[in-house]
């Protein structure tokens, strides 16, 4: 049995290439096409697919969007994004939104369709170049949790405000704190994250905030 495909991507280009390359393989068939995502919600509504393959941006919506909508829609089907470039944040939303692979238009014809085939077995798919931007980002995001998880309340108060631009006198009127105090706090606090100033320790505690930490009593 062959596996069924549908291609969004806006750039015509793209979808006469796709259509050539999936016409040549024996076990795929391309059952559509669409340049936005709504056209390919309407489309497979009535149309069966095993994976669609889709382009990151869309003229009508983000790629990521669509790939939630369409797996919450059709549940067997497989989405397997495209892009043109490495983006972490669309790369994680991605594969949040149930996407079974992430890869770039630069990877070769072959490479895609071996891809398209471990997909079609029921395997996650990643480019090389972004499995080792997720499990950087992985390691990253484990030691944010770790020094995070190590914070006192009141050390993790007093980076929340630092985090909200407020100055130590401010700090310390919202603390009942002593200027002095709120000062030996906030370098505490530098060296325990590991940052030289202020502004890297409220990057620090901006990127943490979406993120479930236990602190310390």
């Amino acid at each position: 049995m062959r596996t069924r495909i549908f291609v969004v991507d806006d750039h015509p280009l793209v979808r006469r290439g796709l259509k050539t390359l999936l016409s040549a393989q024996d076990d795929m068939q391309l059952v559509g096409d669409s340049a936005t995502a709504a056209g390919a919600v309407a489309a497979l509504t009535e149309t069966r697919a095993d994976i669609a393959l889709l382009d990151i941006r869309l003229p009508d919506m983000d790629g990521v969007s669509l790939c939630r909508q369409l797996s919450e829609a059709h549940p067997s089907m497989s989405c397997l994004m495209l892009s043109s470039y490495l983006d972490d944040d669309l790369l994680f939303n991605a594969i949040k939104a149930g996407a079974a692979g992430y890869l770039l238009k630069e990877i070769s014809d072959q490479d895609l369709v071996d891809g398209i085939r471990r997909v079609a077995d029921g395997q996650s798919l990643l480019d090389p170049a972004v499995t080792n931007r997720v499990f950087d980002k992985i390691r990253r995001n484990e030691e944010r949790r770790r020094l995070v998880g190590s914070l006192t309340r009141r050390e993790a108060e007093i980076l929340d405000l630092i985090a909200d631009g407020h100055s130590n006198k401010q700090i310390a009127q919202a603390t009942h704190l002593s200027e002095k105090t709120v000062k030996n706090y906030v370098s505490h606090l530098l060296t325990k994250l590991g940052v030289e100033s202020r502004t890297q320790a409220a990057i620090f505690a901006l990127e943490s905030r979406n993120e479930p930490f236990a602190m310390s009593a």
